[in-house]
């Protein structure tokens, strides 16, 4: 898996809609690039910071 290739797995890598094969390859992938961890990370963070400020008040978001 290149770099590219992850960014078009990474919406569906942490909605966990991957299959076993998918998730496996972008597990490889991130062991071995930190600049894609870190990619990952902040958009895994944007995706909660987004949900946490149209959520109700008083309700829990999901955690990535």
């Amino acid at each position: 898996m290149t770099c590219r290739d992850l960014v078009e797995s990474v919406g569906d890598y942490l909605a966990r809609e991957l299959g076993p094969d998918g998730r496996c390859r972008v597990e490889t992938h991130l062991a071995a690039c930190p600049d894609c961890r870190m990619y990952v990370r902040g958009y895994g963070d944007t995706i909660r910071l987004a949900r946490a400020a149209c959520a109700e008040p008083g309700r829990e978001t999901a955690a990535w």
